[in-house]
């Protein structure tokens, strides 16, 4: 196939995967401004009569700025969530107590989480999450060290390892308020077709830079505006 095809292709069962879980013409997305968590809001919007988007973080935080770009051009009721070191700091007991892990890591990314699933169990019942799409497609700056025969068996390792990671945090964030977190790009379809396109259209070369989700991109390029489509990946925490 060519690649755009696949890139076709992979929009329709993201289409498809998105509207299997809207269940009410009010949803909500947590929305960070990066690429996966975009592409659900956009995929969202059409079908929904009122999008909430929620992002958090300290002020100055780039998520902020960048969330509230693609919510500009979604036309989705936005809220933004701006915290202190002293929220972090007072939450951090209740997000151990609900993520049942002392990990340091998944604590530091799970507690903006948790206070923007607090806000928005306040709106929705549910929230479509970008979780996924780094797995799937190639989303991690260390990907790119990897030798291309290496790529593939790397991608399928960490998909599978989801449940201690990114998953844990999204479900804990989530269920802490009583709110159902759907992840779109993990749904069965879309993973199989995720892991059968070729490694050289998920880190591809472009101007000199090699770019991450390359695939995923070019599947969306017309429901995003630039800013999303193309911003570089920010770490969880660092947004």
């Amino acid at each position: 196939q060519e690649a755009s095809e696949i890139a076709l292709d992979l929009r329709l069962r993201l289409e498809q995967a998105v509207c299997q879980r809207v269940d009410s013409d009010v949803m909500g997305v947590w929305l960070s401004g990066g690429l996966d968590s975009s592409a659900m809001a956009a995929l969202t919007r059409p079908h929904v009569r009122k999008l909430h988007t929620f992002v958090a973080g300290l002020p100055g935080a780039s998520d902020l700025e960048f969330a509230q770009q693609v919510a500009d051009f979604l036309d989705t009721e936005h809220h933004q969530i701006l915290i202190t070191l002293d929220e972090l700091l007072t939450v951090l007991p209740e997000v151990i107590y609900h993520l049942e892990s002392f990990d340091a890591l998944l604590v530091r990314s799970s507690l903006t989480n948790y206070l923007v699933g607090k806000r928005a169990a306040e709106y929705v019942g549910a929230v479509f999450s970008g979780e996924g799409a780094d797995e799937l497609f190639g989303g991690y700056a260390y990907l790119k060290e990897l030798a291309p025969s290496q790529l593939s068996d790397e991608l399928v390792d960490i998909t599978q390892r989801l449940h201690n990671t990114a998953l844990q945090r999204v479900d804990r964030s989530a269920s802490a308020h009583g709110l159902v977190a759907h992840v779109a790009f993990l749904d069965l379809d879309v993973v199989d077709y995720a892991m059968r396109i070729p490694s050289q259209l998920k880190l591809r070369r472009k101007n000199g830079e090699i770019v991450e989700k390359w695939i995923l991109r070019q599947s969306l390029a017309d429901m995003l505006p630039d800013e999303g489509l193309w911003r570089r990946k920010a770490t969880f925490w660092q947004g």
